[in-house]
């Protein structure tokens, strides 16, 4: 676990397939498909590197990048070769809380 992550956030139920609100948010570009989460808990580097390197190892036909300024985590895959369920179930094995981005509406 990282030194920044709360040891409270364990994986739930909805972990074993892409929870609903994380569903209805995936967009697609040609072949591959994104998710972008907010996780809140990202305070520093070693934050990064621990989240970066466990989902490359878990999961490497899934691609993240976390964003510091953000705190956010952009996963990408192609839907035959990839499991995106557990590259979020693995974030939260670190003690990390995923959660849908913040959406604004325009006027």
């Amino acid at each position: 676990m990282s030194c920044c992550a709360d040891p409270r956030a364990q994986i739930g139920a909805e972990a074993a397939g892409l929870p609903a609100e994380t569903a209805a948010h995936v967009e697609r570009s040609g072949g591959r498909f994104s998710r972008t989460l907010h996780v809140p808990e990202i305070r520093c580097a070693a934050c990064i590197g621990a989240i970066e390197s466990a989902i490359s190892r878990a999961t490497p036909d899934v691609k993240c990048r976390v964003n510091f300024t953000r705190r956010t985590l952009t996963l990408s895959w192609r839907v035959q070769d990839a499991d995106p369920a557990r590259a979020i179930a693995t974030l939260r094995d670190l003690g990390y809380a995923p959660q849908p981005l913040p959406t604004t509406r325009a006027a």
